[in-house]
């Protein structure tokens, strides 16, 4: 009689977000032994098995605590490695930092500014051209020859109404 074998049970799958320390100091460019040091004595995100798992936004957020933690201190009364130890933990977090920026480029969550920088000149170019036409061609029409209560008056219509006409033109261009 041959003997039914257990299927093996599936592996989650890790959320891309969750990484072991191997993938962190590659990740970071940081070396592994330096990661396991400032992260020693905190608990990791998840556990797979043997498999600890970090997320790079709660690394940044462990190290950020322990070089302010280190910042408040007198700086004279600080020996070379805690000093050491404090500007890597500072160098680890920015390390994070960009990632996390670098990360949140790629899914699309930040725009680039060249993308913003596109935006705003046509907006401006847009506000340009309705105040050039308001203010130096329609204005001077409407006040001439009113008297000085009725011109503050009319620039203040006019101001409302550059004012709608600048919410049009920024909701045409969020609605691209």
């Amino acid at each position: 009689m041959a003997a039914k074998r257990k299927a093996t049970p599936k592996r989650k799958a890790t959320p891309p977000e969750l990484m072991t320390i191997n993938r962190l100091h590659l990740e970071l460019n940081v070396q592994r032994e330096s990661l396991t040091r400032v992260l020693h004595g905190e608990t990791p995100d998840a556990v797979e098995g043997r498999k600890r798992l970090w997320s790079v936004s709660r690394v940044r957020d462990i190290l950020q605590q322990r070089s302010k933690a280190f910042a408040t201190k007198d700086e004279k009364a600080k020996s070379a490695s805690a000093k050491k130890y404090e500007l890597e933990c500072r160098k680890i977090a920015a390390q994070c930092e960009s990632v996390e920026i670098k990360n949140a480029v790629t899914r699309g969550e930040l725009t680039p500014t060249s993308e913003f920088v596109e935006f705003f000149q046509a907006f401006a170019g847009s506000i340009d051209k309705v105040l050039m036409r308001r203010l130096e061609q329609e204005y001077p029409k409407l006040v001439a020859g009113l008297e000085i209560a009725a011109i503050r008056v009319k620039g203040k219509q006019v101001r409302d109404e550059i004012r709608a006409e600048a919410r049009k033109i920024l909701r045409k261009y969020q609605d691209e």
